[in-house]
Order: structure tokens, then sequence, then C-alpha cells
């Protein structure tokens, strides 16, 4: 049996940037990239904290080190900059897998730079 499990997580990140006129997708700087161990393209679950909205889209890499949070296109709607954002992205997995599974789980400061990921 496959089940859908948190893969990786990043958490309390800001919004930087919200550009309506682009094409949706979720641009993330690449070192939180890296670190959650999210690809190019991944579908991505965004919970808003600040207006309570969930909002599905991709991922697309951003400058290394450049703390930008940036939802573009369509999901510009749903956010303002300085919203505070948990990024999920999720895998199948067999359940005979599941013990063997750890999610990765980054943690920033208040400039979305990489303070901890277990």
């Amino acid at each position: 049996m496959q089940i859908s499990i948190l893969k990786s997580k990043i958490n309390k990140v800001r919004v930087t940037h919200c550009h309506k006129e682009k094409d949706d997708c979720c641009e993330i700087d690449g070192v939180l990239l890296d670190a959650a161990n999210i690809s190019k393209f991944e579908q991505l679950q965004i919970d808003n904290s600040t207006n309570g909205r969930v909002i599905i889209t991709h991922a697309i890499r951003g400058k290394d080190n450049s703390g930008v949070i940036s939802l573009n296109g369509v999901t510009a709607n749903n956010c303002g900059v300085g919203d505070i954002l948990t990024i999920s992205s999720y895998a199948s997995l067999d359940i005979r897998h599941l013990k063997n599974h750890n999610q990765k789980v980054c943690h920033v400061d208040e400039g979305n730079s990489l303070v901890k990921s277990t």
C-alpha cells in the first residue's frame, strides 16, 4: 500500500515578492531548496499562517543565499509581502518503508537564511 507522507518542510519563511504577471510558481532561495531536498518543478503545498490560505503550486530555484520567497502568477493573489508561510512537499511511500523515512525540516531566521536543517 502507498501512502502520501511529508517529505520536507521549510518552516516560517517570509514572502519577499509577489509577482502576479509571472507564471504560477514559488521561487525559493536555492540554499533552502537544497537543504529541504526539494527539486525544481516539484509540487508544493504552501500554508499561509498570516491569512490561513493553502496554496498548491510548484518550486523554481532562486539565487543561492538571496532569501527570496516569491509567489508568482495566480498564487500571488493568496499572499502579501511579509506573510509567514510553511512550504511542504510530500512523497508517495510504500507503507513497508515507513520506519526508514525521515523528513527534512528547515528552520530560517527573519531574513529567510537557513539556521538549522533536521
